[in-house]
């Protein structure tokens, strides 16, 4: 499932974008992102070797030439990335409001 998110200025963004923006990156075992607040996104990574800084840098720029106003990008490694109950993985989760 995709969740729509929204970027700072208002705009929406599809979650489809941020399918395209971790194509770049094939050490990235699993990969979810989550606005966790109205300007920021978390990208939370399954990833077998520790990111570099330049990594992270280098996802957020990419995040933020696709999505104009686009919110902080936050990167967090994570072991694992729950399955919903129905055992699907959601890959972009929009802030609750």
């Amino acid at each position: 499932m995709l969740d729509l998110i929204q970027a700072p200025a208002g705009r929406h963004v599809p979650g489809e974008l941020f399918v395209w923006a971790m194509l770049d990156w094939p050490d990235v075992k699993r990969w979810q992102v989550a606005q966790t607040a109205a300007d920021v996104v978390e990208f939370r990574l399954v990833v077998a070797q520790p990111w570099s800084e330049a990594q992270r840098h280098a996802l957020a720029a990419n995040v933020a030439s696709t999505c104009g106003d686009s919110p902080r990008v936050r990167v967090v490694e994570v072991d694992a990335i729950a399955l919903t109950p129905s055992g699907k993985r959601r890959l972009t989760l929009a802030l609750s409001r």
